[in-house]
């Protein structure tokens, strides 16, 4: 995965968890059968606590590698920071070894540029 679609993938999954929209809840059967209760308890905990702040700050420090067309593996690392001000302002910035990403929202307005 490309570190653009990741920090997305990250961004959205911090999002789901805040906003808690009914949406991001609504699953369909055959996804539901497959998924842990235990594994959705937590998550649901998470959501329910992180939406309970008035601020939090999420620090990851990840490691990834890319595999080459010849089978030989190119890993890296990096590091993820989330920052959220309840209800409206959340920023992600994503850093690795090749390129930085970064989105930063006030109420709707995107304040962050992007780089790598």
């Amino acid at each position: 995965m490309k570190p653009m679609r990741r920090f997305r993938g990250y961004a959205a999954a911090i999002a789901v968890a805040v906003a808690g929209s009914a949406e991001a809840q609504q699953t369909t059967a055959a996804a539901k059968a497959t998924l842990e209760p235990a594994a959705m308890n937590a998550l649901k905990s998470m959501g329910t606590y992180l939406r309970s702040l008035e601020a939090f700050q999420v620090l990851a420090a990840t490691t990834d590698e890319d595999v080459l067309d010849d089978g030989q593996k190119d890993p890296y690392s990096g590091v993820t920071t989330i920052l959220a001000q309840m209800p409206t302002r959340l920023r992600a910035e994503v850093t690795s070894d090749r390129a930085s990403a970064c989105t930063s929202t006030t109420a709707g307005a995107s304040r962050c540029s992007r780089s790598g």
